[in-house]
C-alpha cells in the first residue's frame, strides 16, 4: 500500500510540474501587441529604381498585430516578381512571414524577429534556402534599406536594395 501511495504521489508532483512548465499565460502578456508598434515607421510605399527595374514595396497596418505588405519588381512593363508579405504578432513573438507566387506551394515562410531597435528590424530562419536572413534599416522618414542575406550554395551573399519613400 505504501508503494501506491508513493507512485500516486510521484506521479502527481510530476503532473503538477509539467502543468506549471506549460502555463505560458504566465511568461507571455495576453494581448500586448505593443511590439508591433516598432513597425510604424515601414508603413507607406517604398521604391528602388535601378538600371535592372523599379522594385516596389507597399506596407499597411492592418490592426495591433497585423502589418500586410506587397513587393514587386517591374522590368518595362512585366512585373517578373512578386510576393505578399505579412508581419504579425504571434504567441509573443513577431514574424516576417512572405508568399512567394509558384513557390512553396503557396505557403509562407516563417523568419522570427531577431533583432528591433528603432532603426532596424532583422528576421531570421536559418533552415531557409536562401535567404536565411531579412532585415529593414531606417535611414530616414524618406529612406530605407532593405536587405536579404544568407548561404547560397555554399556561398555567402548579400544583397542591398535602397529605397525611398514613394508616399
Amino acid at each position: 500500500m505504501n508503494k501506491l501511495i508513493k507512485n500516486i504521489s510521484t506521479i502527481s508532483i510530476s503532473l503538477w510540474a509539467l502543468i506549471a512548465c506549460n502555463d505560458s499565460s504566465k511568461s507571455l502578456p495576453a494581448n500586448n501587441y505593443s511590439r508591433t508598434k516598432g513597425f510604424d515607421w515601414l508603413e507607406g510605399t517604398w521604391e528602388n529604381q535601378s538600371k535592372e527595374g523599379t522594385l516596389t514595396e507597399s506596407w499597411e497596418k492592418m490592426n495591433d498585430s497585423t502589418f500586410k505588405g506587397q513587393s514587386y519588381f517591374v522590368t518595362g512593363t512585366d512585373t517578373s516578381f512578386s510576393e505578399s508579405i505579412s508581419l504579425v504578432q504571434r504567441n509573443g513573438e513577431l514574424l516576417f512571414i512572405p508568399v512567394v507566387k509558384d513557390q512553396n506551394n503557396g505557403l509562407g515562410i516563417s523568419f522570427r524577429l531577431i533583432t528591433m531597435n528603432e532603426k532596424d528590424l532583422i528576421f531570421e530562419n536559418a533552415e531557409h534556402d536562401y535567404p536565411q536572413r531579412i532585415s529593414y534599416h531606417h535611414v530616414s522618414n524618406d529612406s530605407l534599406i532593405a536587405e536579404i542575406s544568407g548561404n547560397k550554395g555554399g556561398e555567402l551573399k548579400s544583397e542591398q536594395f535602397p529605397m525611398r519613400r514613394k508616399s
